[in-house]
């Protein structure tokens, strides 16, 4: 059964941070790329995902976040992973996809997204 989770887009300009609250797995990730990739066609520079509301994270839920990274940045914008979670957290030192896709605010990993 698929847990609950929710996402709420805040855009300003070409800046957007979607929040993310709940929990991610094969049942959300393909709602969440499709509300960023729609963000995106709208001329977004710079996309954060706030995941400090999130209470799980597996494995699919970090290949979603790569693949949105990938076409993200093919579409000419950024993606940054903000605040991520103690249960994200864990996953993004785990697999290392803080080395491809930047982290802000988390005292392990910190990257700032250059605007």
């Amino acid at each position: 059964m698929p847990g609950y989770y929710s996402v709420l887009v805040d855009r300003s300009g070409q800046h957007v941070t979607v929040y993310v609250d709940g929990e991610l797995d094969a049942c959300s990730s393909p709602e969440l790329i499709t509300t960023v990739l729609r963000e995106v066609d709208r001329p977004a520079t710079v996309v954060w995902l706030d995941l400090s509301a999130v209470t799980f994270c597996d494995l699919s839920a970090l290949a979603a976040m790569n693949d949105l990274h990938q076409q993200v940045t093919s579409r000419g914008g950024r993606l940054g992973l903000h605040l991520p979670s103690r249960p994200v957290l864990r996953m993004i030192e785990l697999t290392g996809i803080g080395s491809t896709i930047p982290v802000q605010g988390t005292p392990a990993t910190t990257v700032a997204l250059r605007l």
